[in-house]
């Protein structure tokens, strides 16, 4: 269940940098992008 939610990210932010019109470059961009992402996700799903 955790692959499959790590896979379901990955593949929102491939969807993600392939519609904005500057996609992180660096892995630093990346690792803010991902924190973003599990800090909302742990928000909006982790309270049960």
């Amino acid at each position: 269940m955790r692959f499959l939610t790590y896979f379901s990210s990955l593949q929102f932010a491939w969807d993600i940098s392939l519609m904005s019109p500057a996609p992180p470059k660096t892995p630093k961009d990346l690792f803010f992008f991902f924190r973003f992402f599990f800090y909302t996700k742990v928000s909006r799903y982790g309270k049960n």
